[in-house]
């Protein structure tokens, strides 16, 4: 009988555990008592007691070479700590990488750590701080890949459709495709200014320390519109606020947004074969698709 997916999920944590044990071993980090910070679609290790994060990419690993991911993650971090934005930078007690262990790439972050009193960032002060990151990203003089790797996630989970003909109605699937034949060619020809981005942008890749927020997680860091990093705010009234907010009027927002949402519900078609099993997975599917 073949491994349920459940006990392929565990099989590849264990194996991208062990890489970035081995990895942090050769560096003289310590191995004992590593706290598990992420398994979903990347391993993320606290190597207490030492000040350092470990990052495995796993299941995106399938769909995309992750190489250049983790290069541009550790390049526009390292960057922009060195101007001064409040980000977690790459680790600066082993050398952060990237480094291949066992068919694994992997990099090493400077902990930060979350203060427990610490209220959530508001959207507004999500805004105001994205507003910041991207005038200093403007600036960034690396190579970053434009929205294209976002067109081949969105085709990827529309291939997907045939594995899961019973997961959405017809009238789903009719909105799905419309919205990918709309949006698709504004991936590749966005039509408005691009400039470097975050990638990435929400909640979770803020860490509120004792010292404020820093921006984490730059592994999906790319050249697009603003509206891109923005598009979760566009899908709902009170984002929209936000965002207006902090920006004033933005150009594209509400295509952008849309654009986020087919790729979030792409992303996770093309990988339920995986994960189809986990809770709230396709809940997340038919609200990602309510919103185009």
């Amino acid at each position: 009988m073949p491994p349920s997916p459940a006990e392929r999920r565990a099989a590849r944590s264990r194996a991208a555990r062990a890489a970035a044990l081995a990895a942090a071993r050769r560096h003289g980090l310590p191995t004992d008592a590593p706290v598990v910070l992420g398994d979903q679609f990347s391993v993320v290790l606290h190597l207490r007691p030492a000040p350092v994060v470990v990052r495995v990419p796993t299941w995106t690993a399938d769909i995309r070479d992750p190489y250049p991911h983790v290069a541009g993650d550790l390049a526009v971090g390292s960057w922009l700590a060195g101007q001064g934005v409040p980000v977690a930078p790459p680790s600066a007690e082993v050398p952060p990488g990237p480094h291949l262990e066992d068919g694994h790439h992997l990099s090493f972050w400077t902990w930060v750590e979350p203060d427990p009193a610490a209220e959530p960032v508001a959207p507004t002060t999500q805004a105001g701080m994205l507003r910041e990151l991207h005038a200093a990203l403007a600036a960034f003089p690396g190579d970053l890949p434009d929205l294209e790797p976002i067109a081949r996630d969105i085709e990827s989970g529309l291939g997907a459709l045939a594995r899961h003909p019973d997961l959405l109605s017809a009238d789903e699937v009719a909105r799905l495709r419309d919205a990918a034949a709309e949006l698709l060619p504004r991936a590749r020809r966005p039509e408005v200014d691009v400039q470097p981005l975050h990638g990435d942008v929400h909640g979770n890749n803020l860490v509120v320390g004792r010292r404020g927020a820093v921006w984490i997680d730059f592994e999906e860091a790319c050249r697009g519109p603003v509206a891109w990093d923005l598009g979760m705010f566009g899908w709902d009234a009170d984002g929209v606020a936000a965002a207006r907010a902090g920006y004033g009027d933005v150009p594209g927002l509400a295509t952008f947004a849309r654009l986020r949402a087919l790729h979030l519900g792409a992303f996770l078609l093309g990988l339920r074969d995986h994960f189809g099993d986990t809770e709230a997975w396709d809940s997340s599917i038919h609200w990602f698709v309510s919103l185009l």
